[in-house]
């Protein structure tokens, strides 16, 4: 375990290689370590706390295939964060989790996920497009997941076999711009 708020403010830090007996992250960990560039997470890491990335320099991130839950607000300004993979084990993509990534272009929601929170994507100004891979049916959406980003612009790629369920649906009909993978 890291403990919560261990790391936060750490000005110099600017790598971090997570141990493999880390399974756990907590809230805050390395919030506000704004020289942080890059870090490797182990594969066996379960679950992240809030706000534990926020404010960082982080460019990509590769989320470890086990991981189940994460905090929200999780990449809440990181400005430079161009990319992220969201692992299929993940269920819930929680309030705030891409917030304020001014440099995200796009993004794939992977067919595990069973629930996009409030705000899931928040002011990521050049968010470009959204990949979704599943039926909408074993999806629960808050009505306000995307509010935020510009649905006249950002173009939603979907299964073509859902191209009309998706454009019928009270948030994802929303978006102007909804095409086939």
């Amino acid at each position: 375990l890291i403990e919560n708020s261990v790391f936060v403010s750490c000005s110099s830090l600017r790598s971090v290689t997570i141990p493999n007996s880390v399974v756990s992250i907590g809230d805050n960990a390395f919030s506000h370590c704004f020289s942080l560039q890059e870090i490797t997470l182990p594969s066996g890491l379960v679950s992240i706390g809030k706000y534990a990335f926020s404010h960082t320099k982080l460019r990509f991130l590769e989320l470890p295939e086990a991981l189940e839950r994460v905090g929200e607000h999780l990449f809440w300004c990181c400005k430079h964060l161009e990319s992220i993979d969201i692992p299929r084990n993940m269920k819930i993509l929680p309030r705030g989790f891409l917030q304020e990534c001014s440099s995200l272009r796009s993004i794939t929601i992977p067919s595990g996920i069973t629930e996009i929170s409030e705000y899931f994507i928040s002011r990521c100004s050049n968010l470009k497009t959204i990949n979704i891979n599943h039926s909408i049916e074993r999806l629960k959406i808050s009505e306000n997941a995307f509010r935020t980003i510009d649905l006249n612009s950002c173009i939603l790629y979907v299964p073509i076999e859902l191209i009309e369920k998706y454009r019928r649906h009270p948030v994802f009909g929303l978006f102007k711009n909804i095409l086939p993978r």
